[in-house]
């Protein structure tokens, strides 16, 4: 019979959900762009050397352990993205408007002060006059003053956007499950599933703020997989994961 070669090149999507102790799977939520994405499993061992032969040859080799990890690099900077792999969670505060913020009780000239708000308007301090006594850059919420106050007593009113906010490190990651429904572009678009019932991921590598390379930059992180005890472990299932191959 006749060798058939196979060989993959994939493209598709990544779909990640909650999961509870149970092994219950909530809404499965797409990630957006994926440009990579791997799987590595590993075993732990020991081997056994004979000792009758003068030889000392390897004769058995003990599967003590199973695990794997998987690779990614997401590329959309989306708030429940950033919030799952900057281990915080996505907060939306609402506009509003502030009437009495401290400022600084002695400013010097050319002095920049941030608001505790972004998205600012109709920024207010006391007696002085924007453009002549100070300048507001509003996107970022900061005020740049223009002139020395020896002793400031004023105090800066303004309004506010609403903005969403990730703060870093403020939770441990969750157990979620997985989902790959990709295509398989070398082998004339056979379509592929892969699932991970049990993952958990590692905060980001890195979160670049500056670039200058010619490419996107990626949220890069890496997730434990987990053996799935809910599962019956069986030659369908199995308890960490599975690949589905559909030809049509």
């Amino acid at each position: 019979m006749a060798h058939i070669e196979t060989y993959s090149y994939g493209q598709g999507k990544l779909y990640l959900a909650v999961r509870d102790a149970m092994g219950n799977i909530g809404a499965q939520r797409w990630v957006g762009d994926v440009s990579e994405l791997s799987i590595s499993l590993t075993v732990e061992s020991f081997e056994h050397t004979e000792s009758y032969s003068g030889s000392r040859q390897k004769v058995r080799k003990i599967i003590t352990g199973k695990s794997g990890e998987v690779s990614a690099k997401f590329h959309e900077f989306s708030a429940a993205n950033l919030a799952l792999l900057l281990l915080g969670e996505s907060v939306t505060v609402s506009a509003g408007s502030v009437t009495d913020e401290k400022l600084p009780a002695v400013i010097k000239a050319g002095d920049r002060i941030t608001l505790a708000h972004q998205d600012v308007s109709e920024v207010q301090i006391g007696s002085l006059v924007e453009g002549t006594d100070y300048s507001v850059e509003p996107i970022f919420g900061a005020v740049e003053f223009l002139k020395d106050i020896a002793t400031n007593t004023d105090t800066v009113a303004y309004k506010y956007g609403q903005v969403e906010i990730i703060a870093m490190l403020t939770t441990n990651p969750k157990d979620l499950f997985l989902r790959y429904e990709g295509i398989n572009l070398a082998e004339n678009n056979e379509w592929t599933v892969v699932e991970l019932y049990k993952i958990n991921f590692t905060p980001t590598e890195a979160l670049s703020l500056i670039n200058n390379e010619n490419s996107l930059d990626a949220l890069n992180t890496k997730a434990t997989v987990l053996a799935d005890t809910a599962k019956v472990g069986d030659v369908t299932l199995g308890r960490f994961g599975r690949v589905i191959k559909i030809r049509k």
